[in-house]
This record gives structure tokens, sequence and C-alpha cells, in this order.
């Protein structure tokens, strides 16, 4: 039958758009720098060990993204695109922990 050679012809599906979702934990904290990493790890320690009092957690609207979670960009063929924030992978915002 016609068009029926057995190779990838052009009537073969287009394969499906990557799906953006947020990072794993791992992958965030891969992709974050040094001075990052250190306030986090600080911070996680600081609520988790029982060892400090905490005096209150801000949260904050994320700088990078101005707390949406997410980034408009256009591609190259013009059309609006949405991203996680690297940032805050998607959280939209950023916690100061105040101790002693």
């Amino acid at each position: 039958p016609p068009g029926s050679s057995g190779g990838s012809g052009g009537n073969a599906p287009n394969k499906p758009a990557k799906v953006d979702k947020p990072l794993t934990e791992e992958e965030w904290f891969d992709l974050m720098g040094p001075s990052d990493r250190a306030r986090w790890l600080t911070a996680n320690f600081v609520e988790t060990s029982g060892m400090f009092e905490i005096l209150r957690t801000d949260p904050t609207n994320c700088q990078s993204c101005g707390g949406l979670g997410s980034k408009k960009t256009t591609g190259t063929d013009g059309a609006d695109e949405s991203r996680f924030c690297e940032q805050c992978n998607g959280v939209g915002v950023s916690k100061a922990v105040t101790y002693r």
C-alpha cells in the first residue's frame, strides 16, 4: 500500500513537548550556588534540630519571579512560554528564619 515504506515517514506523530515541572529537591540543590546552599542548610538545621529558639519565619516573595512561581519567556517562534522559577522552584516565596 502507498505510504507504508516501513521507515519513519512524514505521517509519524510529533514527539510530545517536554512537560515543565519543578525540580526535585536534589536537582534544585545542585543548581544553587554555594552561598544559597549554605543559607538553606543553616535554616534547615535551625528549624529541625530543636537546638534553637525560632523567633519567627518571614516568607517574602521570590526576588526572581516576584512571587509568581514561574517566569514567562518568549520562544524563538514568538509564542509565550511559562517555566517554573529556578530560584524558588515554583513555590513563589523565600523564607527567612530568625532564631537564637
